[in-house]
């Protein structure tokens, strides 16, 4: 599949696109990286790469109401200020065989964006592990012959 780039033929690299507000809303490298952003009421509300990555982010009345991507990173913003109230953080994983949900990581952490970030790291290192986990599971079983 051509990228929008590679249709109108650019030559010039990179290639961009903005809207009527002056955001950025494509971008494409020659070696066909892109990526695309949408906004609402001027700010980002979406955002998708080449790569397969997304994210999503709802507002409300000017508030930040949830944030989620590809990753299976969830989560959802409560108080007034579009700040999270609970610092809940939901890992979803993905069954890979009908990319439904299958089950939820939750953690409550304090308030520091350090914890949080570590937090995130290491659910996304558990989430990696369970995958190759079934991965592996599929291929002894496969071996074994059931």
């Amino acid at each position: 599949m051509k990228t929008t780039a590679q249709q109108l033929k650019i030559k010039k690299f990179p290639f961009i696109i903005r809207d009527d507000d002056g955001n950025r809303i494509y971008y494409e490298e020659e070696d066909g990286y892109w990526y695309k952003r949408e906004y609402q009421d001027g700010k980002q509300s979406y955002f998708e790469d080449s790569s397969g990555y997304w994210r999503k982010i709802v507002y409300k009345e000017g508030r930040k109401i949830s944030l989620e991507d590809s990753d299976g990173y969830y989560r959802q913003y409560n108080r007034s200020d579009g700040n999270v109230s609970d610092d809940q953080i939901t890992l979803n994983t993905i069954n890979d065989d009908d990319n439904v949900r299958d089950d939820q990581i939750t953690l409550n952490t304090v308030n520091d964006d350090d914890k949080i970030e570590e937090a995130w790291n290491i659910l996304k290192h558990l989430v990696k592990l369970e995958n190759e986990f079934k991965q592996d599971s599929e291929k002894l079983n496969k071996l074994l012959g059931e």
